[in-house]
């Protein structure tokens, strides 16, 4: 995978599924980090604004 031939949707992606991994390093979920999750989810246009 090159980063550069990937669109914006999937480099949004690949970074959320990064942030979800590093939220799972530890087994603990703590409101900042899901906090953080939505708000970057928002900004990247991967959920709908509610």
């Amino acid at each position: 995978m090159f980063w550069n031939n990937l669109s914006t949707d999937e480099k949004n992606q690949t970074i959320l599924q990064l942030l979800v991994k590093m939220t799972n390093a530890d087994l603990l979920l703590q409101y900042e980090e899901f906090s953080y999750l939505i708000y970057f989810c928002r900004l990247a246009n991967l959920m709908q604004n509610s």
